[in-house]
C-alpha cells in the first residue's frame, strides 16, 4: 500500500501533469487548433497519468538540487555507505513493532474501497448496455444497412458495426472498439433520410476515432484518481472536445450546419443517454448550447494529422519521464562548514616569544677616535615556523571516517548486549517485587546490603529483603570526525627578513 508520503508525491506530480495539459490545450485553442487536436492533447495527458506511478517505480530517479543544504549533510556525503547503515539498523535485540491498524492505513482502505466502487460502477455499466442490446430487435432494412456501408467506407471503417433498434426510448448511442454497435432509439424507422444520415454519420464518426476506447479509458483514470479534483474537470473536458471533433467531421463531410443543429436540438430534448462513461451518446443537454454555438460557427475544422499526434505523443513520453522520475534534493554546498581551530597542543609545545630585538646605539652617543660597535645579529626564527604545522588533511579525515565506521559497529553490538542486560534487570527487580522481596539500598542495617564493609551480600530469605540488582550503564555513542575545511590548512611562511647592517661614522679630521 501507498504510505503518506507516497500519496502526496504521486498527488503532486499527477498534478504537474494536468497543469501541463491544460496550458497545452489552452495555448492550441488560442493559436487556432480544431478539436481533435485539443482532443488529442486532453486524451494524452489522462494517459499520462496511468504512466505516471509505473513510470516512478521503474525508472532510476533524477536529482534535482533544490533543496537548501543542511549543515550535517557534508559529513553523511563523506561517511561510507556501511557505516550509514550500520548506525540507522536496529540492533539484533529491538523488538518488532507491533502491527497496528492506524489513521492513515483506514485512509487506504477508504481510497481503495472508492476506487474499487467506481470501478465496479463500470462493470455494472458494461452489463447495462449488454443487456440493453440483447432487447434491441436488429435492423433488416436494406436501405439502412446500405447507407451503413457507405457511410463506413467513406470513413475508412474496416471492421464490421452493427447496429439494432432499441425496445424503448433511448439516446442515438454507440460503444465498442473491436466489434462496435450502433443503438438507435425505437422512433428511428419514422425519421427522414437527411436525419437518419447525420445521425448514422456522427455515430460512425466516434467508431472511426475510436472515441468508446478513450471514454474506457478516461473512466478508468477517474476511478485510480478519484480524490484529485481536477481529474473530473480533465476527463469532462476530453469528451467535451470528442464531441466536438465529431461534430466537425460530420460538417466536413457535406452536412449543413442549420439542419445538423437542429437535429440535436430535437434529439436532446427527446431522449436522455445511457450509461454516459462507456457509451457515446449522440448529445447531452448540459454541452447542447456549446455545441450548437461551434456548429453555426466558423471555427478551425480539420482533423489531427499524423505529424501532429506523433509529436505531441513524443513531447507528453518526454514531459511525463522527467515529472515522473525528478527527485528534488539538498544542493551541494560550494564549501565546507569551518572547522573550529585545532588547540595548541595539536601543534607541539608552544615556542617561547622571540626576544626584542636590541636598540641601535646612537651614533651621537659614541665619542669620537672610537669605532662602532659590531651589529648584533638577529635571534633565528623559532622552529615552529621552519616547519609547516601538523594539520587535519582530507586523507586524515577519510581514515578517520572509517574508524569511525568501525566504532559504530562496536557501538551497535555495545547498545545490543546493553537492551539484553536492561531486560534482564527488569525482569530480575518485578521477581522481587512480585515477591515482596525487594529492598532500598540506601537503608542502612540490612544485612543484604553489599555497601556494608565487612558484610558480604547475603541471599534473601524470608523476612530479610534482597538488594536489587544494579543497573546496567549504555553504552556512549562515538563521536564523528570533523572534516577539514580551508581555514584549517596552514599559511604560507613569511621569513624574517634580515636588520639592515648599520653604517660606521666617519671619522673626523
Amino acid at each position: 500500500m501507498i504510505g503518506a508520503g507516497g500519496a502526496l508525491d504521486l498527488l503532486v506530480r499527477s498534478s504537474l501533469v494536468l497543469a501541463m495539459i491544460w496550458i497545452a490545450a489552452a495555448a492550441l485553442g488560442r493559436a487556432g487548433g480544431s478539436a481533435a487536436m485539443r482532443h488529442t492533447i486532453w486524451l494524452l495527458g489522462l494517459g499520462a497519468l496511468i504512466l505516471l506511478p509505473l513510470l516512478s517505480a521503474l525508472m532510476p530517479p533524477l536529482e534535482l538540487a533544490v533543496l537548501p543544504a543542511s549543515p550535517a549533510e557534508p559529513l553523511q556525503a563523506a561517511m561510507p555507505a556501511a557505516a550509514m547503515i550500520a548506525s540507522a539498523a536496529p540492533g539484533p535485540a529491538a523488538a518488532a513493532p507491533v502491527a497496528s491498524l492506524g489513521l492513515g492505513d483506514l485512509l487506504q482502505l477508504l481510497y481503495l474501497a472508492i476506487a474499487a466502487g467506481l470501478l465496479g460502477r463500470l462493470a455494472i455499466g458494461r452489463l447495462l448496455l449488454a443487456r440493453l442490446w440483447q432487447r434491441a430487435r436488429p435492423v433488416r432494412d436494406a436501405r439502412w444497412t446500405n447507407l451503413l456501408a457507405e457511410l463506413a467506407a467513406t470513413l475508412a471503417i474496416r471492421v464490421p458495426v452493427a447496429i439494432r433498434i432499441a425496445a424503448g426510448p433511448a439516446m442515438p448511442m454507440t460503444w465498442g472498439t473491436l466489434r462496435p454497435r450502433i443503438l438507435l432509439p425505437a422512433e428511428a424507422p419514422a425519421w427522414t433520410d437527411e436525419r437518419l444520415r447525420i445521425v448514422l454519420l456522427h455515430e460512425l464518426a466516434h467508431i472511426a476515432r475510436r472515441d468508446s476506447f478513450a471514454r474506457s479509458a478516461a473512466t478508468i483514470v477517474c476511478a485510480l484518481y478519484w480524490a484529485h479534483p481536477a481529474i473530473w474537470y480533465a476527463a469532462r473536458r476530453m469528451r467535451l472536445e470528442q464531441e466536438h471533433a465529431c461534430d466537425d467531421l460530420v460538417l466536413s463531410l457535406g452536412a449543413k450546419a442549420s439542419i445538423y443543429a437542429r437535429s440535436l436540438i430535437e434529439v436532446a430534448g427527446a431522449f436522455r443517454p445511457i450509461a454516459p462513461g462507456l457509451s457515446v451518446a449522440m448529445v447531452r443537454t448540459s454541452e447542447l448550447e456549446r455545441r450548437v454555438t461551434a456548429i453555426v460557427g466558423r471555427g478551425p475544422r480539420s482533423r489531427a494529422s499524423a505529424r501532429f499526434v506523433a509529436g505531441t505523443c513524443a513531447g507528453a513520453v518526454l514531459a511525463t519521464l522527467l515529472i515522473a522520475t525528478i527527485a528534488p534534493v539538498a544542493a551541494l554546498q560550494s564549501t565546507p562548514a569551518p572547522m573550529p581551530a585545532p588547540p595548541a597542543a595539536d601543534f607541539g609545545p608552544a615556542s617561547p616569544p622571540a626576544p626584542a630585538a636590541p636598540a641601535t646605539p646612537s651614533l651621537a652617543a659614541i665619542p669620537e677616535g672610537r669605532s662602532a660597535p659590531a651589529p648584533v645579529r638577529p635571534v633565528p626564527a623559532p622552529a615552529m615556523f621552519a616547519a609547516r604545522a601538523a594539520v587535519p588533511t582530507e586523507a586524515d579525515y577519510e581514515r578517520a571516517a572509517e574508524r569511525h565506521a568501525v566504532d559504530l559497529e562496536a557501538y551497535d553490538r555495545q547498545l545490543a548486549d546493553y537492551r539484553r542486560q536492561l531486560d534482564i534487570h527488569r525482569r530480575q527487580v518485578s521477581d522481587l517485587r512480585d515477591q515482596g522481596n525487594l529492598a532500598n539500598t540506601g537503608n542502612t542495617g540490612n544485612s543484604g546490603n553489599s555497601g556494608n564493609s565487612g558484610n558480604p551480600g547475603m541471599p534473601a530469605r524470608p523476612g530479610q529483603p534482597a538488594i536489587p540488582p544494579t543497573m546496567p550503564t549504555p553504552p556512549t555513542a562515538p563521536t564523528p570526525p570533523t572534516p577539514p575545511s580551508a581555514l584549517s590548512r596552514p599559511a604560507q611562511l613569511v621569513q624574517p627578513t634580515q636588520p639592515t647592517q648599520p653604517v660606521p661614522p666617519a671619522r673626523g679630521p
